[in-house]
């Protein structure tokens, strides 16, 4: 990876993770106890603001939908009636201007989850919220027997609540109505302090005992993991294509150091394969396009390829790197614990992978499908659920009548993809893919998308999309291409001030025109 430039923040930060965003075009910080840091990403040189929290507020991480950031924050001083943490907080990401504050009952809130135009989380009062993120609305809130610092997991229609207890409960995640929950053997493994994830139809959660768990939608257990001498994950896990990637303690016969970055298959809970660190990872990797990045805090940031583990670059910075990774087209930044951030070139990394990753382009308006190699799966069979499909997509287009912009799109077909694709297993009715992308037309016409397929098959032997990996741009002649387009000049936006490709009508950064 080529450094491009590193800028200090002005803040150090303590020895934690941090979940940072890009929003509007701007990298916004969580500092803990300390202001909120947001820094222009076009221009860092020009200094950064600070975003104060109220009253004894602390937060670590942050949300975003790409425009706005999303803030909730705990009190760690007070948990009386008169605390004056209460609110949920929307700011312009570009801005940085109060959009909406949403009142709750809590004085200490988990962090926010966004999915699909919605902020889930909870308060120590015992509420879940569900808050409309366009005009900060409450959806609805409902009681729950449990809480905790962690974000709720929020995919596949199901919302995955875990707490100060040995027990996770799953809610209905449009209407908040109750369904199974999980409980631990060990009833002091409480579900408080790694938050769980949800992908490919498939919960994840650690226990307190460091147990690492995959159940279904259901609450069944599928499989789980015990750590080494109870020590265990160190990390949220993180589902991409059907593996599963976390930082976790590991035998020091098989890695002399102790710590490693692995890579498990979803369905079968086998190591695919292990990368050591010298010190332990506390941020989650962060999957992107292949390529797998995460820092230590022995100072390195790794890219490894993200189906064999193979290392494509790794850089030194003299500090700690505690944040997890974001990316912004062809940079990546990382920030260490002095609060420097370290921005990267990662460009060749991806294409480096993606030349071994065997495309099929859904051309807007055509509905036909360009393999480039014979192994892909054919059409009819290639199947999501329709039902579940069409829901969601009706969902979005209410939501946003106007259409939505290429990132948030991306991001939601994405997960209407990994949704729709599980249907299969609960007797859903079947789409094949040709449907599927005229259905897909409706969130954003002329757009072409490229998917990296990780095939796989169901045990009903239907052939299914199990992940994806979207690059959107604005669609050619309708005709199919075997071959990417080569790279375009980049230009300034004149909204965000970030590059887009010369030639376009609409940044492909923030999604507004560049006339």
């Amino acid at each position: 990876m080529k450094k491009l430039w590193q800028q200090s923040l002005g803040v150090a930060l303590e020895r934690k993770p941090y979940f940072p965003v890009i929003a509007g075009g701007w990298y916004w910080l969580p500092t803990g106890d300390d202001p909120i840091i947001s820094m222009n990403f076009a221009r860092p040189e020009g200094g950064c603001r600070k975003h104060d929290l109220p009253g004894n507020a602390t937060t670590t991480s942050l949300a975003t939908d790409g425009r706005s950031v999303f803030i909730s924050v705990q009190d760690v001083n007070s948990i009386s009636p008169s605390a004056k943490v209460k609110d949920v907080i929307a700011l312009d990401g570009q801005t940085g201007r109060e959009i909406w504050r949403v009142p709750t009952d809590g004085t200490s809130l988990s962090p926010v989850t966004i999915s699909s135009g919605i902020a889930y989380c909870t308060s120590n009062k015992g509420s879940l919220y569900a808050i409309e993120i366009d005009q900060g609305h409450i959806a609805w809130r409902i009681d729950v027997p449990t809480w905790g610092p962690i974000a709720p997991a929020v995919g596949n229609g199901v919302i995955c609540v875990g707490g100060s207890s040995n027990t996770l409960y799953l809610y209905d995640v449009n209407s908040g109505e109750a369904r199974e929950q999980f409980t631990a053997g060990d009833e002091y493994a409480w579900f408080n302090t790694i938050p769980p994830a949800i992908g490919d139809g498939i919960i994840l959660a650690v226990a307190g005992d460091g147990v690492l768990y995959a159940l279904d939608l259901h609450g069944k257990q599928l499989w789980k993991q015990d750590p080494l001498r109870g020590a265990g994950p160190t990390t949220r896990p993180v589902i991409s294509n059907g593996r599963v990637f976390v930082a976790t303690r590991v035998d020091p016969q098989d890695y002399q150091s102790g710590h490693a970055v692995l890579a498990l298959d979803l369905q079968q809970n086998t190591t695919v394969w292990g990368h050591a660190t010298e010190r332990p990872v506390l941020a989650p990797p962060l999957a992107v396009d292949g390529v797998l990045f995460f820092g230590s805090t022995d100072g390195r940031f790794y890219a490894l390829r993200a189906d064999n583990g193979n290392r494509l670059d790794d850089c030194s910075v003299p500090k700690r790197l505690l944040t997890r990774p974001v990316v912004d087209g062809d940079i990546v930044v990382i920030c260490a614990q002095d609060g420097t951030l370290h921005a990267f070139d990662w460009s060749q990394e991806r294409e480096a992978v993606m030349a071994k990753i065997s495309p099929v382009e859904f051309r807007s308006g055509i509905g036909q499908i360009a393999r480039s190699a014979p192994t892909l799966p054919t059409k009819q069979t290639d199947m999501v659920g329709r039902a579940e499909l069409e829901r969601q997509i009706s969902v979005l287009e209410e939501r946003h009548p106007g259409g939505l912009p290429l990132d948030e799109m991306l991001s939601a077909v994405t997960e209407l993809i990994n949704s729709a694709s599980r249907q299969q297993q609960m007797g859903g009715q079947q789409v094949p893919v040709d449907e599927l992308v005229e259905l897909l037309n409706k969130l954003q016409p002329n757009t072409t998308i490229n998917i990296n397929i990780d095939q796989s098959q169901h045990e009903s032997g239907v052939k299914i999309i199990r992940g994806a990996t979207w690059i959107g741009r604005p669609a050619g002649p309708d005709t199919i291409a075997s071959q990417p387009e080569p790279p375009k000049p980049k230009i300034q936006c004149p909204h965000c001030g970030r590059l887009t490709k010369e030639g376009g009508q609409f940044c492909e950064r923030c999604g507004k025109s560049l006339s």
